[in-house]
């Protein structure tokens, strides 16, 4: 439990940040630890709720709705993803595919014309972009990185983007939660339960203070860096 909740605490000063961590980094990290798909699932999806809840209550003011209304593909996609996975039990390794897209995305928004260029890109095709950064997300619970690359092409304030990637990835958690909890109820333990509180002291202590710091320019070129490093560990993976 121990290790656990250490793996908690760094995951969310992660996604405290920028939105996105806990799922990203903490799928392979308790697999590897030995948990299976379903209670990897269990154990970080409430604790992802509530940072990104929390994210959600500081800046709701900001909010703004109207291309998220938009976005049903991406939840329809997660569903029948994570049904696929959990139904027929299959076990399927993209960690290298993924690593390599995200690689090349961490390139191109490395120069601002080619930045340029994958904003305009996504924003055209963005209903297969969102159809397969879902289908992606339910498979393997690596869509995080993708809704990374698709927010952070639609705003450029360090605020919207993370308050938008944090809307969509609570929404994704959720859609997670129902199914699993329709599909694999056995998953789920009351002692999850203490990691929350643990996700929570981690926002409000540390991981928000930070973000309020960060200057515009360096969160920019974070994200970069988390896309890029993400990539690197799965292709090595």
């Amino acid at each position: 439990m121990a290790a656990l909740a250490l793996v908690i605490i760094l995951l969310s000063f992660v996604q405290s940040l920028f939105g996105v961590g806990l799922l990203v980094f903490g799928t392979p990290t308790l697999l590897l630890m030995g948990y299976s798909f379903d209670s990897a699932l269990a154990i970080l999806l409430p604790s992802s709720i509530t940072v990104n809840c929390l994210q959600l209550i500081n800046e709701r003011a900001l909010i703004q709705r109207e291309f998220f209304y938009k976005s049903w593909p991406l939840f329809f996609s997660i569903v029948i993803g994570l049904v696929f996975v959990l139904l027929l039990e299959l076990k399927i390794k993209m960690s290298f595919f993924i690593g390599l897209m995200l690689l090349l995305t961490a390139f191109i928004r490395s120069f601002d014309r080619s930045k340029k260029f994958l904003s305009r890109f996504i924003l055209k095709y963005h209903f297969v972009y969102l159809v397969f950064m879902g289908f992606i997300h339910g498979l393997s619970n690596m869509g995080g990185a993708f809704l990374t690359i698709f927010v952070s092409s639609l705003y450029k304030e360090k605020r919207d983007i993370r308050l938008n990637i944090s809307l969509f990835y609570l929404m994704m958690a959720l859609v997670q939660l129902l199914t699993l909890g329709i599909l694999r109820p056995h998953e789920f333990h009351l002692k999850m339960l203490l990691l929350i509180p643990i996700s929570a002291m981690t926002f409000q202590i540390a991981g928000n203070r930070l973000f309020l710091r960060l200057p515009e320019f360096l969160f920019s070129k974070l994200i970069t860096l988390f896309i890029f490093a993400y990539g690197i560990i799965l292709t090595l993976k």
